[in-house]
């Protein structure tokens, strides 16, 4: 066998599994699928997931983690309905108003109570 990247007996469909190996982990793949997509045997994965782990900053165990990708919906999307901006803040200032109108009438109510209260 050849020398690939000064690993001596390790083949470039090895070296080429070892290089992939994240970005199909990160898909979602399985260790089956990545072997059979990679064209090396189970056990060939097995035994490089430390030079793996160790070459991407990540542990051993992670690599043996099944990845569920994030997929985005497909199909038809609902309509999105649209924000009249104008009206959201004619509302927002009319909500304004009638707290500072609750807010008056508290108080006086605690004006008057407390004028009732010191009399």
């Amino acid at each position: 066998m050849a020398t690939v990247n000064g690993k001596k007996g390790r083949s470039l469909t090895v070296q080429n599994m070892i290089d992939h190996f994240m970005v199909l982990h990160e898909e979602g793949h399985s260790i089956a699928e990545i072997a059979k997509i990679c064209g090396v045997g189970k056990n060939t994965i097995y035994s490089s997931l430390d030079e793996i782990a160790e070459k991407n900053g990540v542990t051993r165990e992670s690599l043996l983690e099944k990845v569920i990708p994030y997929k985005t919906p497909s199909g038809p999307r609902e309509p999105v309905e649209r924000i009249d901006t104008e009206e959201l803040i004619n509302e927002y200032n009319s909500l304004i108003e009638h707290l500072d109108q609750t807010i008056r009438k508290l108080n006086t109510f605690i004006s008057a109570d407390a004028d009732q209260l010191f009399s």
